[in-house]
């Protein structure tokens, strides 16, 4: 038995990737591209359950408006997404936030304070910055200025978000920073999320300087970002969007991998593993037939298709009914407890629900000591909101001249609360929630409402333990992969970059095969 080079293969392999979003599509597209710099003959059936290729990634144009019913921008931070970009050719596309309006705000009281220069999420970059905190008493401020004299954490237990803040910074830090800036982003209760997944950098920051302020006062790579000092709130010199909205990334991923086949309104409702090959079973009772399948939907649905496939492996056992721990001949391995143990680790992932409400109106709302773009509200607030953002500040052409274009978010509790209510129903609740913060009368001419139900993946404490136990079993079923954002990361260029690292192992496998 020899190693024997892609070249030597005729028929293509044939490859089914479940879910057409930006994970699945970016999937496609690396696929592809590292499948012909291998000179491997391959063939992608991607299969997505909805009308549409991009999931939550939606742009729509209405009366001049520009809506994005889902994220309006990405953090460029992370090379793989200028990457991807770049290779679409749509660097020129690319826009950035307005510099005049580069700051944001936290409710408090139904008043808007303004984060001051030199703050990064929770954490600020200089003194100044922590002592012209609005919202902060002295004790506060001074609680969160002895963090530096607090001993690191120097075990490598999991901890949750909420803990280290309050440890590190202290309980009014983490009431009127921490919980509105980051638990917005999950839409999460802080103290079951996990620090090392869902907000590395902090934990990293006490491990290397023992001390997250210090860190970030040391880092050469963070004093050089002029930036970085100078933003209220989230770099948002690093946040870009497209011209005509995120919905320029999914048209270009799908026009690049047309030559492949691209089928919408097909859902899966199961797999199959028989001998090498895999059966991707539809609604429809068609089955795809597959050397590998990359499963690119939510963990829950992952879960739910792989518990089916331990379900055939069981029924077509030799034995009939076998028992979990049966060893099936066609994996070479313990196949049924494999695909049980996955199944099970996957649906211990939660995801919480939300909801996206765009506002238009038909004359400036917003006024000129709060232009920025946007603000959060802690939960002390009692509100109904998660936050506000000003998109027609934030972006060029999001609204007509003169007219404002706002995105409210909904989640936690209220969205339960309110998810019985009709979309106009829902909608004029939070205008009035919005008319209260920002001190306007103004109704919406027209207001858009999308539902996300159990669309944010939580990342508990154990997350990540979880995900490396997942991984590292699924390499024990040939060619099976897993990716998304319920694993390492929720944001898109953190998606596209387990895409493109998973489309690289896929052909890295496919390139080793036995002759």
């Amino acid at each position: 038995m020899s190693l024997a080079p892609a070249s030597v293969m005729t028929s293509p392999k044939r490859i089914v990737i479940v879910g057409g979003g930006i994970a699945g599509l970016s999937t496609a597209f690396y696929l592809q591209k590292f499948a012909e710099e291998s000179h491997l003959p391959i063939h992608i059936t991607l299969l997505e359950a909805s009308p549409r290729l991009g999931g939550i990634l939606h742009t729509r144009f209405e009366d001049g408006y520009l809506i994005e019913d889902g994220p309006d921008a990405f953090l460029s931070e992370n090379p793989a997404i200028l990457d991807l970009c770049q290779d679409l050719n749509l660097t020129d596309e690319l826009i950035p936030t307005q510099e005049k309006n580069r700051r944001s705000f936290i409710c408090s009281g139904n008043l808007l304070h303004p984060v001051p220069k030199g703050f990064y999420l929770m954490t600020p970059t200089d003194w100044n910055a922590l002592w012209n905190l609005p919202s902060i008493s002295f004790l506060g401020k001074l609680r969160m200025a002895l963090e530096i004299f607090i001993p690191a954490k120097r075990d490598s237990a999991d901890e949750s978000v909420g803990d280290f803040v309050v440890r590190r910074f202290g309980r009014e830090a983490f009431e009127k920073l921490a919980e509105p800036m980051l638990g917005g982003i999950y839409s999460a209760d802080l103290f079951q999320l996990s620090i090392q997944s869902a907000f590395p950098k902090f934990k990293e920051l006490e491990k290397k300087f023992g001390s997250v302020f210090l860190g970030y006062l040391r880092e050469k790579r963070l004093k050089s970002t002029g930036d970085f000092l100078e933003a209220s709130g989230p770099r948002y010199s690093l946040f870009l969007s497209f011209k005509q909205g995120m919905s320029t990334l999914i048209e270009a991923l799908e026009k690049k991998i047309n030559h492949h086949t691209i089928k919408d309104q097909t859902r899966v409702t199961g797999i199959e593993r028989q001998g090498e090959t895999w059966k991707i079973v539809k609604s429809t009772g068609e089955i795809e037939e597959a050397d590998a399948v990359c499963l690119a939907v939510p963990a829950s649905i992952a879960s739910r298709l792989l518990h089916f496939a331990r379900n055939e492996v069981i029924a077509r056992s030799p034995k009939g009914l076998a028992t979990q721990t049966e060893v099936d001949p066609s994996f070479g391995g313990e196949a049924i407890s494999v695909l049980a143990s996955i199944s099970q680790d996957l649906a211990a992932i939660p995801y919480e629900s939300i909801a996206v409400v765009n506002l238009a109106y038909d004359q400036p709302v917003i006024s000129k000591a709060n232009e920025g773009f946007g603000f959060v509200v802690p939960k002390t607030e009692s509100s109904l909101l998660l936050g506000c953002s000003f998109s027609s500040l934030k972006f060029s052409g999001r609204a007509p001249q003169g007219k404002t274009l706002l995105r409210a978010f909904v989640g936690r509790n209220a969205y339960q609360e309110l998810k019985l209510e009709s979309d106009d129903a829902f909608a004029k609740i939070i205008a009035q929630e919005i008319q209260k913060i920002l001190k306007i009368s103004t109704e919406p001419v027209k207001t858009w409402v999308m539902h996300y139900a159990e669309g944010l993946p939580q990342y508990k404490i154990g997350h990540r333990d979880r995900v490396e136990k997942i991984e590292a079993q699924a390499k024990s079923l040939p060619g099976l992969y897993l990716t998304g954002n319920a694993y390492r990361g929720i944001g898109i260029p953190d998606t596209v970059s387990e895409a493109k690292k998973n489309a690289a192992q896929l052909i890295k496998d496919f390139n080793h095969v036995c002759v």
